[in-house]
């Protein structure tokens, strides 16, 4: 904590999942924009894979706030570009992230960039 207080897990990713957190909306404190990644899909879909979503920074690994946002739509993660790292604007209402999920045929072709507008939400 930049407080310079006790840290302390507010959760915890499942096995082989990365993630990217933003918190830069100054003006909605207590929340964080956290994006998930992992290296290959599985066969059977695993809690917040590949997922954009808001944590509230009040959480505990056992009982944690989360409000899902959207689905990074990232089939397989081969190279830095193909990780979404969302970021949020500092008045929170919009998040942007990355997702490039067409590999063939090499280079690769297909960069994105996603917006979620949580305007009116």
């Amino acid at each position: 904590p930049l407080d310079g207080g006790a840290g302390r897990v507010l959760w915890r990713a499942p096995r082989n999942m990365a993630m990217h957190v933003s918190c830069r909306a100054s003006k909605v404190p207590g929340w964080a924009i956290v994006s998930t990644y992992t290296g290959k899909p599985k066969p059977v879909a695993v809690a917040f894979e590949n997922e954009v979503f808001a944590l509230s920074l009040t959480s505990t690994v056992e009982t944690p706030l989360v409000r899902r946002l959207g689905s990074t739509r990232m089939v397989e993660r081969r190279t830095y570009v193909d990780e979404p790292h969302a970021t949020v604007s500092r008045n929170g209402r919009i998040i942007l992230f990355g997702s490039s999920f067409q590999h063939s045929p090499r280079p690769l072709t297909k960069v994105e960039t996603w917006a979620i507008d949580l305007r009116g939400k």
